[in-house]
C-alpha cells in the first residue's frame, strides 16, 4: 500500500501542475486521473467485478482530456459542463474514501469522507454562484487550496498497512 500512495501523491501533483511549452499543455490533468485511477484498480486487484471507483477514474480521465484539447472553459455556455466535471471529481474521491474505509474498516475514515464531501460542496457552490457574484471567486480559490490540502494531508495518508491484529492469548483449558 506504500507504493500505492506514492503514486496516489503523484498523481495528485499532476493534476496540481500544468506544464505548457509551446501552447500545449504537456501535464495534463488526465494524465493524475489516470494513475489515480491504476491505484484504485491496483487496491481493487483482489475483488471481482468492475467497480464504480474505477470507472469514474476512466470517465475523468477521458473527460480531462476532452476539456484540455477541445478550449473548453468554465464560460456560460459551458457552465453546466464545468460543474458535472466537479462533481465528477467529488465522487471519484469520494469512492476512493470509500475504497479505503471498506479496505480498514476504521470509523474516523468515515469522517474524513464527510469533511471532504462537505469541502468539495462549498467549493461547487462558490463555483455556481461566482457566475453571479465575482467576490465568491475569493471564496472558490480558497476552497481549492483547502479540498486539495485535504486529499493530501487527510485521504492519502489512509493508503497504508493495516497493523496485523493482536493475537489473544488462550487460556488454558481446565481440566
Amino acid at each position: 500500500m506504500k507504493k500505492i500512495r506514492n503514486w496516489m501523491y503523484v498523481g495528485l501533483v499532476l493534476l496540481i501542475v500544468n506544464l505548457h511549452i509551446g501552447g500545449i499543455n504537456v501535464l495534463p490533468r488526465a494524465l493524475g486521473y489516470a494513475v489515480l485511477t491504476w491505484c484504485v484498480w491496483t487496491m481493487q486487484k483482489e475483488e471481482t467485478g468492475r467497480h464504480w471507483q474505477t470507472l469514474l477514474g476512466e470517465l475523468l480521465t477521458a473527460y480531462s482530456l476532452v476539456f484540455e484539447y477541445s478550449g473548453i472553459r468554465a464560460t456560460i455556455p459551458f457552465w453546466t459542463i464545468s460543474v458535472g466535471y466537479q462533481v465528477l471529481d467529488l465522487l471519484f474521491f469520494y469512492g476512493i474514501a470509500t475504497l479505503l474505509y471498506q479496505k480498514r474498516q476504521e470509523e474516523f475514515i468515515l469522517l474524513r469522507r464527510r469533511n471532504l464531501l462537505m469541502i468539495c460542496a462549498v467549493n461547487i457552490m462558490a463555483f455556481c454562484l461566482q457566475l453571479n457574484l465575482p467576490a465568491i471567486g475569493l471564496v472558490r480559490g480558497i476552497t481549492d487550496v483547502i479540498y486539495l490540502l485535504y486529499l493530501f494531508l487527510a485521504i492519502v495518508p489512509l493508503c497504508r498497512e493495516t497493523p496485523p491484529l493482536a493475537e489473544c492469548p488462550q487460556e488454558e483449558e481446565v481440566l
